[in-house]
């Protein structure tokens, strides 16, 4: 089961969908406590790819941003942010203060500078990747000793985004 915030035009959704098919490209989604078959027409397609699908019975045209920064359906076009509840926080491989990155993608938000204090758990940044919000965080408590990216860059798995120095050390 995944455990997603679906937000769509300023509106926000919690969706849990069962990460095996009920039936042949038909998954069962729970939206609010509400039960819905959604079948798309490939299992192996990519969002771009889809461009019809049925949910409970009903055909729905669909476009997809292939960055799933929006979706066009019934002649309209709604901005679109999908978030995974079971990985909102990802932690560094080390635990001796640095802060690398778990999987490749974009920093979005940085919430602390070099030379501030922090404690351990502390917001560190935010980096994006298939547009789930990964919320990176200190994992130690101490002096931020470097910030070496900035909202807006890309990130390899592994790279080193920021540093701590922490406390007695």
């Amino acid at each position: 089961m995944t455990n997603l915030a679906v937000t769509l035009n300023e509106k926000t959704w919690y969706v849990n969908v069962d990460t095996a098919p009920v039936a042949e490209n038909t998954w069962t989604l729970q939206v609010e406590g509400e039960t819905l078959n959604v079948r798309v027409p490939f299992s192996n397609t990519t969002a771009e790819q889809i461009e019809w699908m049925i949910v409970n019975n009903h055909p729905f045209e669909i476009v997809f941003d292939p960055e799933l920064r929006w979706i066009q359906t019934r002649g309209r076009t709604h901005r679109v942010q999908v978030r995974d509840l079971d990985v909102t926080v990802a932690r560094p491989h080390s635990r001796d203060g640095r802060i690398k990155a778990p999987i490749p993608g974009q920093i979005t938000r940085v919430f602390v500078e070099a030379g501030q204090t922090i404690e351990a758990g502390a917001p560190i940044m935010i980096l994006e990747a298939m547009k789930m919000e990964n919320h990176l965080v200190a994992p130690v408590r101490g002096t931020v000793s470097s910030v070496n990216v900035a909202p807006g860059a890309r990130v390899n798995l592994n790279q080193v985004l920021a540093e701590v120095q922490a406390d007695g050390e």
